[in-house]
């Protein structure tokens, strides 16, 4: 067996040194090489969301169906009554030109009168003549009314502001100058004789036509 010589040996450790260090840096390059090189995957794409086009909206309410008017008669006194149907059937629609769902709301209602005693004419409104309202929807089902709890002809102008009729729906307004007490006939009888002619009686109402939240 050959010797070893320490020389030899030295340098070829020297030499493992070397390449051990050789491929650390190695190593080192590469993972610093690879690092810059990678990038991430992407796809670029493009398409049509789609296309819309605005609702129709044709209502003309100048096409209400008001009736005779709420005071369908010439002239009102004790046990005198009268009603008024406001149908909104298909108002202002050509074969459903109309797209958008809407109500008819009431709004500004007011009774004015003229001539005769005043403060006498408000005791007549206010205590011997009753009105009621009530809803129905296009399907003629009741939505909405006050006839369990009736109010006097002079509430009657608050009581429908606000008021929402469906779309295709109707009201129906319902007075009524009862005589069912001695006060009230005397209240009338008073007024009717201080007031005979030259007294008229206007009940006003708006309603527009606005889109369902």
């Amino acid at each position: 067996m050959s010797k070893l010589n320490p020389q030899n040996l030295r340098k070829n450790i020297k030499n493992i040194r070397v390449l051990r260090i050789a491929m650390v840096v190695v190593l080192l390059t590469s993972m610093s090489f690879s690092g810059v090189t990678l990038a991430k995957y992407s796809e670029a794409g493009s398409g049509n969301s789609g296309t819309a086009r605005v609702a129709k909206w044709n209502v003309d309410m100048t096409k209400v169906d008001a009736g005779e008017g709420f005071f369908s008669v010439d002239s009102i006194g004790p046990e005198a009554s009268g009603s008024q149907t406001i149908n909104f059937d298909n108002t202002g629609q050509v074969s459903g030109n109309t797209e958008v769902l809407y109500k008819n709301k009431f709004s500004d209602c007011e009774l004015t009168y003229t001539g005769g005693d005043n403060t006498t004419l408000d005791a007549v409104l206010q205590d011997c003549i009753t009105a009621t309202y009530t809803v129905y929807n296009a399907d003629d089902d009741e939505v909405d009314s006050n006839d369990e709890a009736p109010c006097s002809l002079a509430e009657l102008p608050d009581a429908l502001n606000g008021v929402k009729v469906p779309m295709n729906g109707s009201i129906v307004l319902y007075w009524d100058w009862a005589d069912e007490t001695e006060e009230s006939q005397e209240i009338a009888n008073a007024y009717a004789s201080a007031n005979s002619t030259g007294v008229s009686i206007t009940m006003t109402m708006k309603y527009n036509a606005e889109q369902v939240d």
